[in-house]
């Protein structure tokens, strides 16, 4: 049996001692050939093992229990009214996003008043030459094309 490191548990140790006490009866009851008394000093062992892992796990969940109630504290320790300077800067943060989206949306409009020029809006070298195009474009659609030999 390897030997474990001690535990800061009064409770784990005392369990450890009685499993460490057994063993060595068990070992001796062996050695003696006493079958029967081997036995019952492994189902012992086996009970205090038994014993020792369910401490182990209850006293885990209730450590796990602990840690998410101390974290859930220190959410709602986050949550204490916000100082004044806090507001500030929160105030000044949410003005600041008001004005980018607004920004953003003046923009977003003027490019699509540019996209979306109208033949009013045109200056007259602008139309002539939106025409010429427009000649230029049919003509080579009326062309009769060559079929590729």
């Amino acid at each position: 049996m390897s030997e474990k490191t001690r535990v800061g548990d009064a409770q784990l140790n005392k369990i450890d001692d009685q499993i460490k006490e057994f063993d060595t009866l068990y070992n001796n009851s062996i050695k003696n050939g006493d079958r029967s008394s081997a036995k019952i000093y492994l189902k012992n062992i086996r009970n205090l093992q038994k014993t020792q892992r369910d401490i182990v796990e209850a006293k885990r969940a209730e450590n796990d229990r602990i840690k998410i109630q101390e974290q859930s504290n220190m959410n709602n320790r986050n949550l204490k009214p916000l100082t004044e300077e806090q507001k500030v800067i929160k105030e000044k943060n949410q003005t600041e996003l008001e004005l980018e989206a607004e920004n953003m949306q003046q923009r977003t409009t003027l490019h699509q008043k540019q996209l979306n020029i109208k033949d009013e809006d045109l200056t007259e070298p602008m139309i002539q030459e939106r025409n010429a195009i427009k000649e230029i474009d049919n003509s080579i659609k009326i062309k009769p094309k060559l079929d590729k030999l």
